[in-house]
This record gives structure tokens, C-alpha cells and sequence, in this order.
């Protein structure tokens, strides 16, 4: 699944990749392939520079919404 994304991130990174809808059926937010490999990367990085290591498990606590 991560080199789908990545490989869809480097064809087309402005191209829409999720959008959040609001409890009024509003387009909220969007985010693009080159946002979500962004924000995974901070991610990566945040969990690196906290001891965590390639292949570590890790479990990532988020409150519903556009940032989970």
C-alpha cells in the first residue's frame, strides 16, 4: 500500500486524495497525495526522533477528524 501511495504522490501530488466532509455535508477539508506524504513524514520524523524504529510497532491515538 505504501508504494501505491508513494508512486501516486510522485505522478500527481496536487491531485485530491481524501476529502473531509462536515456533519453538514460540506467539503471541509482536502488533502492531496503530496499532503498526505507530507504529513506522514512529519509523522515518521516526530516517532524517529522519539526512539522509534523502522519496523517498531507503534499505536497512533487521534480524535476523530480531518487530522486523523
Amino acid at each position: 500500500m505504501t508504494d501505491l501511495v508513494a508512486e501516486y504522490t510522485r505522478q500527481w501530488p496536487d491531485k485530491s486524495l481524501l476529502t473531509w466532509v462536515n456533519a453538514n455535508g460540506q467539503d471541509d477539508v482536502s488533502y492531496s497525495y503530496g499532503d498526505f506524504d507530507a504529513a506522514a513524514r512529519r509523522v515518521a520524523a516526530y516517532l524517529m526522533e522519539h526512539g522509534i524504529e523502522r519496523g517498531d510497532t507503534a499505536i497512533l491515538a487521534y480524535a476523530p477528524g480531518a487530522d486523523f
